[in-house]
């Protein structure tokens, strides 16, 4: 990074959704949190976005798979509470502003685990959200390959099944980048 390069915000965020694609689905569920690069939250103006979409479509609609995902874990009943999926848009926007105003960041980076899948839904279904964001994302997913790969020798990271609920996912990606970052920082490369 360039000295006269702003430090950036990281957004770690999930999205739970019906589809692969976004053009061919609904988003269900938002969960973010804030930190800087030392991953160390962001608190204020509010630890964290949480927001479950509304969604009135016909499950057996949706690839087995998915139905039983969401059946499972809970999320396709919890939907029926949810916000129209503009308003999420506009509340995550608003809490992106706060973090942005809060910390100066000019934009925002977003990152978690395959969070080039969120930024492709966030791009077609979410544009206030989409504005305030990097076209950068930070993947964690990209480090974990890299270690099957054994890039970085052996190092234990977090491991478990995803419940595939927006926040859960969230906190794990943040727990595999931080246990990338300590045995990271004590490498001698």
């Amino acid at each position: 990074m360039r000295n006269d390069e702003p430090i950036p915000t990281l957004i770690w965020a999930d999205l739970e959704t019906t589809a692969i694609s976004p053009e061919e689905g609904d988003i269900l569920e938002v969960a973010a949190v804030a930190t800087d690069t030392d991953l160390v939250r962001i608190t204020a103006p509010a630890e964290r976005f949480e927001s479950i979409v509304h969604w009135s479509g016909d499950p057996a609609s949706l690839d087995v798979f998915v139905r039983e995902m969401h059946t499972t874990n809970g999320l396709l009943r919890a939907t029926g509470g949810g916000s129209t999926l503009d308003d999420v848009d506009r509340q995550f926007a608003r809490w992106l502003t706060d973090i942005a105003e809060r910390t100066g960041a000019e934009r925002l980076t977003l990152a978690g685990a395959s969070v080039a899948f969120d930024m492709g839904w966030i791009t077609h279904h979410m544009p206030e959200t989409a504005s305030l964001l990097h076209y950068r994302v930070f993947d964690i997913s990209t480090l974990k390959q890299a270690l099957l790969w054994g890039w970085f020798g052996a190092i234990q990271i977090p491991d478990g099944e995803s419940p595939h609920r927006a926040m859960p996912d969230v906190e794990h990606a943040l727990a595999t980048a931080r246990r990338f970052r300590s045995v990271a920082s004590t490498r001698p490369y």
